[in-house]
Formats: structure tokens, sequence, C-alpha cells
């Protein structure tokens, strides 16, 4: 029984849950989950915002779609992305997501806050530089007014009808931390309508290396107390809306029975059955950009190793989904070295998943950089071993997930170079028994907190089956109005405008027009209407309306679209005078602004000077004046004069 969640009454009824992702990959983290939901009679609806299916991510969501009646999917609404407040919204919440690595814990993480900071104008980078140098007292000040401003922005129309349609007993969401996330609004709009919300964590690295959590939801399901601590300290989160879980998606690996033999399998990739092999797991893009030639110098450095068993291994190397391309080279030279699966495989077969467990279970050591393949290789009980590298120094000690691995109490044997690395390969390799301590400690902590025997599945099933009764936290709803939302209001409606220009890429007085124009069309149309109101017709009488009631009617229609013709039109020529309107700024700049302000940069010069020197200025000012006027008059004269003769000679 869930202890820290607060019910009214027993569920019995099914549910209707609504489970909003990022993309339909996020399944296969919650596989199970959504299994034993949907085997429990509970309508379950998946919305992704993004349709990716790069590597096949939608295969999953077809197979639950063909194999349960009550299990639908389809596209999740978002922000119109030609909407002024669809862009400010995105541009302040990856503003904030930007300062958030601004904070001292994240001084080694160059790599992710620069992924963040090239998506934030310059001058807003520029502004958090000034504060940030201000002291850390003026850093907070200045995100609180940042996200004061971000939640004065109107909601977004199209998501809360979504929910409003669907209206659900619970909604479910994941990963809602990020990069400037829409998912902000699911949370909001589902709050407004007393819907409870919660997010469920899919991987061990979403807290620290992504986005902030900028909206807390009901109840948030997380792996273990290291996760707690972050969504606490990090996040904001309430202690009482944190419920620890364990990892749902590794339940499987501790059930898992290896589909061939290890001679089997060796015939299958190339490898000896008789000696333990070396397995190396790559790591991601963004984790290892150049992860082909680090292993091309580590294999070097392997068999340049004195010891006969480490330089004499078996290497079998498995690239990361996301990251095959630059393995595609030549290893002709050592034929010890096989990589497995080949490049094109599909990740979410059945046959991907049972030679990835197969590689793991029949592994002798792990090597890896920064993956979490090396938690599912700590569940099996494998010795891990890693480098230290430069090259990856952003993606290891400057990243806050990897100390869970590498840390005093994580499974990960971390070396500082090649020499210490190859000297742990050499003892995993002769006696692994020494670190099984170690790594059943660290699966006990981080993968099963609740214990080994007690999978995560049912735990997060009758956690979101208590989330229908939990009363949502009112502190989610959009608050009243007060006087600070008088002052913050003006500054979001500004960043609307000019934001939303911005991203169209028109000229930054098109915001200032388009508020004029619109004020004047709608104005004309409702002079127009009431107008109207009075005219009288001799049209045929409706069956429900008067003649006169159908005749108003209908010219108010006809008014309406020419209304909206008008308006697009004008939008439109709005949009084709950009370079008029500029040189008529150039005019009457240098036409009505500049000769005032220069005559006042004069008179304050001779102010500065002798009496003399400035009645002498005022005197040739006067006569640069006069002498300016009779050529006006005199040219005005002679184009008259001009005129009338040409007249006369007609």
């Amino acid at each position: 029984m869930i202890d820290n969640t607060q019910t009214t009454a027993s569920q019995s009824s099914p549910l209707d849950i609504l489970f909003v992702m990022h993309n339909a990959g996020f399944v296969r983290n919650y596989e199970g989950v959504l299994r034993n939901l949907l085997s429990r009679g509970h309508r379950i609806h998946v919305a992704y915002e993004h349709n990716r299916n790069k590597l096949g991510e939608n295969v999953q969501v077809e197979r639950l779609a063909a194999e349960y009646d009550n299990f639908t999917h389809g596209a999740a609404p978002r922000r119109e992305t030609n909407d002024y407040w669809g862009v400010a919204a995105e541009v302040l919440r990856t503003y904030l997501d930007y300062l958030r690595y601004l904070h001292p814990r994240y001084r080694l993480a160059t790599q992710l806050r620069l992924r963040v900071e090239v998506q934030v104008p310059a001058f807003l980078r520029g502004l958090a530089r000034i504060v940030v140098a201000a002291g850390p007292w003026a850093l907070s000040g200045f995100v609180h007014t940042v996200r004061c401003i971000e939640r004065q922005l109107p909601p977004a129309t199209q998501i809360r009808q979504f929910i409003q349609s669907r209206r659900p007993s619970a909604l479910l969401i994941t990963p809602l931390v990020d990069i400037g996330s829409d998912q902000v609004d699911y949370i909001r709009e589902a709050s407004a309508a007393k819907i409870p919300t919660a997010l469920g964590v899919s991987s061990w690295d979403n807290l620290t290396n992504k986005g902030e959590m900028q909206v807390v939801p009901d109840r948030v399901l997380l792996w273990n107390d290291s996760q707690k601590i972050e969504a606490i300290e990090i996040h904001g989160v309430p202690e009482d809306r944190v419920i620890v879980t364990g990892a749902q998606n590794f339940d499987d690996w501790f059930n898992w029975q290896p589909s061939k033999t290890r001679e089997a399998f060796g015939r299958r990739v190339g490898l000896s059955s008789e000696k333990p092999f070396i397995l190396y797991l790559g790591s991601s893009f963004f984790i290892a950009p150049k992860e082909a030639e680090f292993a091309q110098r580590w294999l070097l450095a392997l068999r340049a190793f004195p010891d006969p068993v480490v330089a004499n291994a078996d290497v079998l190397i498995r690239p990361h989904p996301n990251n095959t391309r630059q393995w595609l080279r030549d290893y002709a030279y050592d034929p010890r070295v096989h990589f497995w699966p080949k490049y094109g495989s599909d990740p979410f077969a059945g046959e991907f998943k049972n030679d990835f467990f197969d590689s793991l279970y029949y592994s002798g050591v792990v090597v890896g950089i920064n993956t979490s393949a090396q938690i599912e290789a700590a569940i099996l009980g494998r010795v891990i071993c890693t480098v230290r590298a430069p090259e990856f120094q952003h993606s290891q000690e400057g990243t806050l997930h990897f100390k869970h691995l590498a840390g005093e109490d994580g499974p990960v044997l971390a070396s500082d170079n090649l020499e210490a690395h190859l000297q742990d390969l050499k003892k995993a390799l002769t006696d692994p028994d020494q670190f099984v301590d170690r790594t059943r400690k660290f699966v006990a902590h981080f993968v099963r907190p609740r214990g080994l025997d007690q999978p995560a599945i049912p735990y997060v099933t009758e956690t979101i089956e208590q989330l229908a009764l939990v009363t949502p936290v009112a502190e989610q709803a959009r608050e009243a109005p007060g006087f600070g939302t008088y002052v913050v209001q003006p500054l979001a409606v500004l960043m609307g405008l000019f934001f939303g220009a911005r991203n169209q890429k028109l000229p930054g007085w098109v915001p200032l027009v388009r508020p004029v124009i619109w004020v004047a069309v709608r104005m004309l149309a409702f002079l127009t209407i009431f107008w109207s109101m009075g005219v009288e017709s001799k049209a045929v009488k409706h069956p429900k309306l008067g003649h006169a009631e159908y005749r108003r009617h209908q010219k108010i229609v006809r008014l309406q679209k020419k209304i909206r013709h008008i308006t697009e039109h004008t939008f439109k020529f709005v949009k084709r005078t950009k370079r008029p309107v500029k040189r008529g700024f150039k005019v009457f700049k240098s036409r009505v602004i500049r000769p005032p302000v220069r005559f006042v940069s004069l008179c304050v010069v001779g102010l500065r000077r002798k009496k003399t020197g400035f009645l002498n200025r005022l005197k040739k000012m006067r006569k640069l004046f006069l002498k300016r006027f009779r050529t006006v008059i005199n040219r005005k004269n002679n184009s008259t004069s001009d005129q009338s003769s040409q007249h006369i000679d007609l």
C-alpha cells in the first residue's frame, strides 16, 4: 500500500488516462506499466508531441494498439509556431533553462550549458552575464522575475480544448524537463480543470542534464533516493509529492534468460567460446562525438599491454543506435575485434534486444564512456570499467549523473588514464568476484530501492490508479490577478510581440504597427455593423427569423468576411512595405528630428563659449534659416510660373 499519497476513496471503476510524452519512443520506458494498466481494464490514450520515427519508435505504439482495444494514440496539440505567445513562452522557458546552468553546481558542465545557450538570443545571454556578475542574490531575483513574466502569458487554447475534450481521470507526462518544453501548459491546464497530474522520470539523467521543472505536478515518480534529492534541491519539488517507485523499465532484466548458448552466440557474432571477451558499449553522439577515434587508440593500448589475458582478449563493439555512422571504418587489421549488430539494424526488433542481452550476459567485462547500458550491465552483475578521457570531460565529470555510476558507491571502475584502466581490466578478467558486492549494492540502491525481489511495475501501476483520487494542488492553477500581475503583464505583452516578430523575421516596427491596424480595422467593423443594424430590407422571410432580422444577419456575415479579407490584405501590405517604411523613417529623421536636435546642440556649445561667440552663432543660424527659406520660396514660385506659362502656350 502506498503510504505517501492522499486518497479519499477506493478505486474500482476503470480510468481514462491521458499520457503525454515527447515522442513515441518513450513508450519503451513504460511498456510494462501500460500493459499492466490495460490488462486491468483502464483506457489509455498516448499523445506524443513529435511524430518522430527515426529509429522505428512507432513500432511499439502500433503493437500496443493492435493488442488492446482500450489503447489509442495520436498527436498532441502544441502552441502554434506563428503565435506570438507561443514563441514568447518558448523563449522564456528556454531562458529559464539556460539560467539554471549558470549555477555553480554546473561550472564544469560546459557542453550542457552550450547546448542551451545557442537557443537563447544574444542580448538575453548578455543580460544574464551582467546579472551573474552582480552576485547570487541578483541571479535569484532575476530568475524569479523571468518566471513571473512567463506565468503571465495567456494559456494555450489548443491544449486547453484538447484536455477539455478528452476529460481524463488523470494526466501522466514525461519527461517535462526538455529545453523550453510545451508540456508545462498541459500541467497547468489540467490543474485548472481539476485533473490530477503526475510526472514519470523516464531516465536516470533527466533531472540533471536537461531543463528545469518549471511547474510541479501533483506527484513525481522517481527511481531512487538519489533522484529524490535532485528533485527537491535542484527543482524545488515538495517532499510530500515525491514517490520513489524504482526503475520500472529494468524489471525485465531481472528475469530475462539468454536466447542462445555461449557457443551459438559466439558463432553468430564471430567470437571464440573458449575465453572471456570485452564488451565495448558505445555512447550517444552528444556524449562521445569522436568515440571511434578513442576506441582505436584504446585498442592499440590494449594490444600493447604486457599481460596476455588482456592483450589477446576478443573485443565485441556495440555502437549506440543513434551514433553508428562514425563506426563505419575498417578494423580488418585486428581479427579479434568484432562489431554487432550490423549497421542499419532495427533497435526495436526482438532479435536486437536478445542479442543485446546475450552480449551483456556472456561478457567478461564491460567498457563504456557514459551510457545507461552500464546500469543494465550492473543488473547482470558484470564488472564495468571506463576511462576519464580529456575529450569526454564534458560528458563525464561535466555531468552530474555520471557520479551515480563512477562515484564511491557506483559500479563503474573509473580510471584517469589508459594504464590504470588496463590494470582494472586485468583484475576484472582474472578475478571478477571481488566486485560482486559493489555491483549488488548499487542495484539495490539505484534500481530497486524497495528490495531486489520487489519489481517496480506493480507499484507504479498502483500509484497511477490512486492518482485519480488525489485532489489537484491549487497552486498549479492560474493565480488571480493582483498588483504584480498588472506590472508583469505589459512586459509579457511586449515580449510576446517582440519575439513573435523576431521568429517571423519581420522588422522591429511591425509589432508596433500591427496593433494599431488591428484596432482601426476592428473599430471600422464595429461602426459598420452598428450602422447596419438599422437598415431595413425587403428580403424573403426566414422561417425562424423575420425578413428584416434575416437580412440584417446576412449583411453582418458578409461584413465579417470583408473585414477578415481587409485584415489579411492589410497585414500582407504591412509585411511588403518594409523598405518604403524604412526610407520614410530616414526622411523623417533627417528633415524633422535632426534639425532641432542640431540647433539645440549648437546652442549648448555656444553657451560654453563667450557671449559674443554665442551671439555670432545665433546670427549665423538665422542667416542660414532665412537663406533656406528663400530658396524654398523661390523654388515654389518658379514651379508655379512654369506651370502658368505652359498653360498659356497651350
